[in-house]
């Protein structure tokens, strides 16, 4: 049976290498003979605030060190670039690689969730040709950028099953926020953990993971 290719989409301020890193709980929970993960980066590189306005008594050298990280980003997080075209092109770009790789379905971890969640619109489909066959939307919420509202508006696919997890401990996307995203989907999976805002790693919820890329799968 040929293995699933899962694209593993990162989040805001990380980059595929970090978020490879992040995620190796997931890797070893998941069968290599039946399942092959594929990392992208995002196509922007973004600088956090807190680097472009370090606290006071941070060395230079400290700063320097700290700026050399290959920080990556879906879109702009300050809402540059927020039109209807540039949207729609980084869309393609994105597709494009997910194509050339590919891919299956997608797992996506904030902002990367937020992604996955819009490539499952119907608008997201007629533009690009490509839908995901699953996806699993981490502590992620609606995107709220001008450019993306009418992608949501479009509805979501109802043919793509998905699986979305909230931390309750998690301060930069609350759970109520994860949970709304979801019920945007048909017949969502929906869990919630105890964690803050990182990529799952409890036993717990790798198991419902695990279990709903089987169920996909067909697997035993």
């Amino acid at each position: 049976m040929k293995r699933t290719c899962i694209g593993l989409l990162h989040g805001l301020y990380q980059n595929k290498t970090v978020f490879a890193a992040k995620s190796k709980a997931l890797q070893a929970a998941l069968p290599s003979r039946t399942t092959l993960l594929e990392y992208f980066d995002g196509p922007l590189a973004v600088t956090p605030a807190i680097l472009k306005n370090p606290p006071r008594g941070v060395r230079p050298k400290a700063r320097a060190q700290s700026s050399a990280r290959d920080y990556r980003a879906w879109w702009d997080p300050d809402g540059g670039g927020d039109s209807d075209a540039e949207a729609e092109t980084a869309l393609l770009q994105v597709v494009q690689s997910l194509r050339e790789a590919k891919v299956d379905g997608l797992v996506g971890f904030s902002q990367g969730g937020m992604l996955a969640a819009l490539l499952c619109s119907h608008k997201a489909h007629e533009l690009t040709g490509w839908i995901p066959k699953f996806v699993v939307v981490c502590n992620a919420y609606q995107s709220e950028r001008i450019s993306h509202q009418e992608f949501f508006r479009s509805g979501i696919n109802p043919n793509v099953p998905s699986l979305h997890i909230a931390g309750l401990k998690d301060q930069i996307v609350k759970s109520h926020r994860s949970r709304s995203l979801s019920e945007l989907f048909h017949n969502p999976g929906y869990v919630e953990n105890k964690a803050g805002h990182h990529f799952p790693s409890d036993e717990g919820t790798l198991h419902e993971i695990v279990h709903f890329l089987q169920s996909i799968r067909g697997d035993s």
